[in-house]
């Protein structure tokens, strides 16, 4: 049993009702799998102030108090503080910083943070004192805002497949080989950015467009996938733009079978439109392709892709693909 394990929100709710009941705490205890000193400790510090504990005010009392202890350890930790800004500044989210912390400190607890105590502290930092921070947060807002979903017209691809139709692997993630893509438009449709996105290692790979064409969406996507071998490109999900009707020439040069998702449907698509979200904190929605710089495009791919996710246990895009480490993940 761990004597320091946090209580949980359902642990919460069994205390309540057992109380409310006037079940003992010592019974309390046994069913919890915990120590009765915890449980004395749990009521008589979030209890509310008439007395009675609620789970919903002790989870939101203790949650405050994490909260208010992370911002004083972040300020009270001044390589805590600079790691936290120097990942900021690399356009990582507070949840990547938190989660890679254990990777770069393994045997330093004082370098452990959550990230909702780091989003805090940014918050507070502008509220007291004017420091905006929070413009490196993946959505550059302050208050975040739900997304709208927009309904267009589509012209059909014909003889397409389905993704119902893939293999059951593609959905198990359990092999490297199975793509998604997308396209990011410029300003004023003046340049467009083709993304594609590997499902298990999450490698994200960019490549620019001047047109829409899809005689040029194919020459794109051969550039953006570069030197990496057939064996690993062996499905490609699209959504139903026009540029990707030329999907057979695709199937053809890579030895693939090519997906369509449904229409209006990017949740299914869900792992490229995040990374495509990624590429927007560096290219923000009304930034002009007109004349992209093709090295600077090369260098936000590359950012991405050194950035660690959580799905990943935190390791990066480019660690678990070209080290081939999916052992890792399981």
């Amino acid at each position: 049993m761990e004597h320091y394990a946090q209580f949980s929100f359902n642990e919460r709710k069994v205390i309540q009702k057992r109380l409310w009941e006037h079940t003992k705490v010592s019974v309390i205890a046994e069913e919890l799998g915990r120590h009765p000193s915890s449980i004395k400790r749990e009521i008589e510090r979030n209890k509310s102030e008439d007395g009675f504990y609620r789970a919903v005010y002790a989870h939101e009392k203790s949650n405050l108090r994490k909260t208010r202890q992370g911002i004083f350890k972040i300020t009270q930790n001044e390589t805590l503080k600079l790691f936290i800004l120097e990942k900021l500044f690399l356009r990582w989210s507070p949840e990547y910083i938190s989660g890679r912390l254990p990777y770069y400190f393994p045997d330093d607890n004082s370098m452990r943070i959550s990230y909702e105590s780091i989003y805090q502290w940014i918050y507070r930092l502008y509220f007291s004192d004017g420091i905006t921070l929070w413009k490196y947060l993946p959505r550059k807002r302050r208050i975040r805002q739900k997304r709208e979903s927009k309904l267009g017209t589509r012209i059909k691809i014909t003889d397409k497949k389905n993704i119902k139709d893939r293999p059951d692997a593609v959905d198990k993630r359990e092999e490297i080989g199975h793509w998604e893509g997308d396209t990011v438009v410029g300003k004023n449709n003046d340049g467009y950015i083709v993304t594609l996105l590997e499902r298990v290692t999450q490698l994200y790979l960019t490549a620019w467009m001047p047109d829409k064409r899809a005689e040029t969406c194919v020459k794109a996507i051969v550039e953006a996938f570069g030197d990496i071998s057939n064996d690993f490109i062996k499905t490609i999900t699209f959504d139903n733009g026009t540029e990707f009707a030329c999907f057979k020439s695709i199937e053809e040069l890579f030895e693939c079978e090519v997906y369509f998702a449904d229409p209006y449907s990017s949740w299914q698509r869900g792992s490229n439109e995040r990374s495509n979200g990624l590429l927007r904190r560096f290219l923000p929605k009304g930034t002009s392709f007109k004349d992209m710089n093709q090295i600077e495009l090369a260098m936000n791919q590359k950012r991405i892709n050194n950035m660690p996710r959580k799905m990943l246990k935190f390791l990066t895009p480019y660690e678990v693909f070209f080290n081939n480490s999916i052992a890792l993940l399981n």
